[in-house]
């Protein structure tokens, strides 16, 4: 094991991964006159939504969002962030379709469908 201040590199002649210590240059960025202030988390908007099940498949569906992951199980109504919604309505894939034209003439269309099928709980009330 190497501490933090150290990283491994392959050797040249013997292909050993060769501890290496690291000097720590000092920052050359000016500090700041005044300290940051973070702003307050802001209650972020949630939505109920039920992903369908899919025989064979995983009984959940993973999203990730801005770098911050979320396990949706699959057939129960589950209270998400509104931006998974969007990730879930844009994953958007595309079938190539056939059908018959007027004339007899087979036409074959591509049709969007949603990757995730999904859909959104709405309060009765």
């Amino acid at each position: 094991m190497t501490n933090a201040d150290e990283f491994s590199i392959p050797g040249l002649d013997d292909g050993v991964l060769t501890p290496v210590p690291v000097r720590k240059r000092k920052s050359r960025a000016k500090p700041s006159p005044e300290p940051s202030v973070e702003a307050a988390p802001v209650a972020e908007k949630r939505v109920t939504t039920i992903i369908d099940e899919i025989e064979g498949g995983p009984n959940y569906e993973f999203v990730g969002v801005n770098g911050k992951g979320y396990k949706i199980p699959r057939g129960v109504a589950t209270s998400v962030p509104e931006a998974v919604v969007g990730v879930l309505e844009d994953a958007i894939a595309a079938r190539l379709v056939e059908r018959k034209g007027p004339n007899g003439e087979i036409i074959r269309e591509e049709k969007p469908y949603n990757l995730i099928p999904f859909r959104i709980v709405r309060d009765k009330g």
